[in-house]
């Protein structure tokens, strides 16, 4: 059953999107304002993310950027207002998958998600990484057997990690992963939120050395845990 984001700004659109993707089975989230949905796609697994360029709070646009910075794959359709032309070229120039133009087709909706979501590989309700598992649905983490328990912000560094391993995210990036764009905090609670993430795994797993620093840049996740 596909996650879907909803971040749409007129209740009666709103409404609309969300019974047409539930009539079709999909879990919906909505919000109605920039930054709460910023705040509810740092904390979920999105399938899809459906998003109204002019919104109060936080931008679109500064929320498609946030998006692509995080998660450069992640499946998006941008809705526009009528006459957007210009606006529409450029979200398909960097990077969208898909736009809808307002007030659209209620068939035309349901056909374009149904065929991006059959085009892209779906989010894992498990992430692997040797002999880590990690399940956002339930908020669980098993390390070569055992359970271990995180506090939110290092389960959401974790989960970021993993849901790309390889890549290199800054601290910056990393404290948003962690606590979002509302929190302030300092790369010294970054490397803090690291170094203990490490000393976790290790005492279940002790060969473990998967987290390394990138000197002058940040952390990542090597690909494999050999």
């Amino acid at each position: 059953m596909p996650h879907l984001l909803i971040i749409e700004d007129d209740p009666h659109i709103a409404d609309v999107v969300e019974f047409l993707m539930e009539e079709q089975g999909h879990r919906v989230d909505r919000a109605t304002d920039g930054r709460l949905g910023w705040a509810l796609y740092q904390k979920g697994a999105y399938a899809l993310v459906i998003l109204d360029l002019g919104l109060p709070g936080m931008s679109g646009w500064e929320i498609f950027e946030r998006i692509r910075g995080l998660q450069p794959e992640q499946p998006l359709i941008m809705l526009t207002a009528q006459g957007e032309e210009p606006e529409r070229v450029k979200g398909l120039t960097l990077g969208a998958d898909d736009y809808i133009t307002k007030p659209f087709s209620n068939p035309e909706l349901v056909a374009r998600v149904r065929n991006l979501l059959r085009r892209v590989k779906p989010l894992p309700e498990i992430l692997v990484h040797g002999q880590i598992k990690l399940m956002p649905e339930r908020g669980e983490v098993v390390i070569a057997g055992m359970n271990v328990v995180l506090p939110a912000h290092e389960f959401r560094l974790l989960q970021g990690l993993m849901s790309q391993p390889g890549r290199v995210y800054n601290r910056d990036q990393l404290m948003v992963l962690m606590y979002g764009d509302t929190c302030e905090v300092n790369d010294r609670a970054v490397d803090q939120s690291v170094k203990r993430l490490r000393k976790k795994i290790c005492g279940c797993q002790p060969d473990f050395k998967g987290i390394e620093t990138v000197y002058g840049l940040g952390y990542r996740l090597r690909e494999t845990d050999s």
